[in-house]
């Protein structure tokens, strides 16, 4: 449960903290980073922390906003695994489509402005897979190789934070209170 994973692991984001005084750090949860909700009403100590989630198809879409989107909206939140494969040799918790779970799931997040997203994992062999053996990547409705892509080169493209050297802006948490 929440209040014994935060017992274990304050003492771990402590010594990171004497050690990385600046340094976000990246804080999972309990049932494989999917107790994110958590986070907002028992927040671990310190600055600067980062919420991570993991969202596949085996989570009803129905339970994403009490699950993780509330939480967003108290503290930063990483959705740092999501994915979906339609192939017969897939998980059925990773098993879905680009219209059933890619584009919900783009929806959602984009929803909440304090969310953000890397997708798991540039690999042919880890499921579910972007790519094939040669790094080419997959797509269509079956793959969500194309529609990651196509995803971040649309928020590139939106993106009005571009720095003059056209590199990543640096990005921080401002909390809904406007603590930082």
């Amino acid at each position: 449960d929440w209040t014994t994973w935060k017992n274990t692991a304050q003492p771990w984001v402590n010594l990171i903290r004497s050690h990385a005084p600046e340094t976000p750090i990246v804080i999972g949860s309990p049932h494989w980073s999917q107790f994110t909700q958590y986070a907002a009403a028992d927040p671990f100590d310190g600055e600067n922390l980062i919420y991570t989630a993991h969202i596949y198809p085996g989570i009803d879409q129905s339970d994403w906003e009490d699950w993780f989107g509330k939480a967003a909206e108290q503290v930063p939140v990483f959705v740092t695994e999501w994915g979906y494969e339609n192939t017969s040799d897939i998980h059925w918790a990773l098993q879905s489509t680009t219209s059933e779970f890619g584009e919900p799931l783009r929806s959602f997040i984009e929803s909440h402005p304090t969310m953000s997203w890397c997708a798991w994992d540039y690999d042919h062999i880890w499921q579910p897979v972007m790519v094939d053996q040669d790094y080419n990547l997959l797509g269509g409705e079956d793959y969500m190789g194309e529609f990651a892509h196509r995803w971040l080169a649309e928020a590139d493209n939106d993106s009005d934070t571009k720095t003059a050297d056209d590199t990543a802006p640096t990005v921080s948490w401002a909390s809904p209170s406007g603590d930082n």
